[in-house]
C-alpha cells in the first residue's frame, strides 16, 4: 500500500512540473519576416514572451507643419 502511495505522489509531482519546451516562432516586423526560438511552457506562453522582448525606447510626437500656413505667416512679416 505504501508503494502505491509513493507512486501516486510521484505521478502528481511529475504532472505539477511545468515542462518547458523550445518553440520556433515566425513573425513579421515592418514587412521583414523573422524567426526566433523561445523556451516556454506552451505556444501561448511563447508568443507572450516574444511580445515581452519588444522594448519601446522612446516615443515622440511628430508635429507636421502646414506649409501653406507657414508661407502665409512669412508673407505677412515679409520673411520670404
Amino acid at each position: 500500500m505504501q508503494n502505491q502511495e509513493i507512486q501516486s505522489q510521484f505521478i502528481k509531482d511529475i504532472w505539477s512540473l511545468k515542462i518547458k519546451m523550445k518553440y520556433k516562432l515566425y513573425f513579421e516586423i515592418y514587412g521583414k519576416k523573422m524567426q526566433c526560438i523561445i523556451e516556454a511552457n506552451n505556444e501561448n506562453d511563447a508568443e507572450y514572451k516574444l511580445r515581452g522582448k519588444i522594448k519601446v525606447l522612446k516615443t515622440e510626437k511628430i508635429i507636421e507643419e502646414n506649409d501653406d500656413m507657414l508661407n502665409n505667416i512669412k508673407d505677412l512679416f515679409g520673411m520670404k
